[in-house]
């Protein structure tokens, strides 16, 4: 379990740790707006209800 902004660092530890040499490609790269526009008061409620202990397990703020 790693945090999404450290990903290709954490893919390339653990790649190193299993021996082997891959990188992670990157596709699908979106320019979609701040993620918090998609929500409303009550899915964001439901999104900070539902993902709480990841949010503060990570130290995210939703």
């Amino acid at each position: 379990v790693g945090r999404f902004e450290n990903l290709n660092e954490d893919f390339d530890h653990v790649s190193r740790q299993i021996g082997i040499e891959t990188k992670l490609p990157h596709v699908n790269k979106s320019s979609h707006s701040y993620y918090k526009s998609y929500y409303n008061t009550k899915t964001r409620d439901m999104i900070a209800e539902g993902f709480r202990e990841d949010i503060e397990l990570f130290g995210y703020d939703f």
